[in-house]
């Protein structure tokens, strides 16, 4: 590879950038790969793993055109995959620290194939460019986790009480004898309804004998 100083156009972080820009595919296949045998507790089902991948892709995307252009941090936005993949999780249950851990696994392989780009500078760029390069995608890699777990908090707190509501509806048409879907209504509660069923009513007086005063 050439000397990426030598290259004209730009900073030797924007000429980073670009070079990185090349290996788009290549990186976005290797790093799902990675991530899906290394972090456990995401959902793996086929719409889940397509808006994985989306969020990923679009979350390089800006990673290399923040770099790039030297846009300021102020202007920089979630990407719009990225939000979705979270909401998509929080209406799963799907917990947010495998979430948390992907995007950082995502900044340390991206920050690992960056630096071998440095190692192509001229020495006395190589200090300062490796600073600006962390320093530049940390930035980046903290604003979009600030707002995947926001994104990602409020969902599931909307999510919790609309399925509360749904699930005290749900029970309400059951105890009625209501004709409901079988299997939306195991789903929604997370309970079989194809066994046998066990219950108890209790109640207690109105008034409770207080246990104070009495001797053992």
């Amino acid at each position: 590879m050439a000397q990426v100083g030598g290259e004209a156009g730009g900073s030797p972080i924007s000429v980073i950038a670009r070079r990185m820009d090349t290996l788009r595919d290549q990186f976005i296949a290797e790093v799902f790969d990675t991530m899906k045998n290394e972090i456990q507790g995401l959902d793996y089902d086929s719409r889940m793993l397509d808006m994985w991948e989306a969020s990923i892709t679009e979350n390089y995307v800006a990673a290399v055109h923040y770099l790039e252009r030297d846009a300021p941090t102020s202007l920089l936005e979630a990407p719009p995959a990225a939000l979705a993949y979270a909401r998509a999780a929080a209406q799963r249950d799907v917990p947010l620290a495998p979430l948390v851990r992907a995007h950082r696994l995502g900044h340390a392989r991206f920050l690992e194939v960056a630096m071998q780009y440095v190692s192509l500078l001229e020495p006395a760029q190589r200090v300062p460019t490796i600073v600006e390069l962390v320093n530049r995608s940390s930035r980046i890699v903290d604003l979009v986790a600030d707002q995947m777990i926001v994104t990602y908090e409020e969902e599931h707190e909307r999510w919790l009480s609309r399925r509360g509501g749904l699930r005290q509806q749900m029970v309400s048409e059951l105890l009625a004898g209501t004709p409901v879907d079988v299997q939306r209504a195991e789903k929604l509660l997370r309970y079989r309804l194809d066994g046998m069923h066990v219950a108890a009513v209790i109640w207690v007086d109105a008034a409770v004998p207080s246990q104070r005063g009495r001797r053992a």
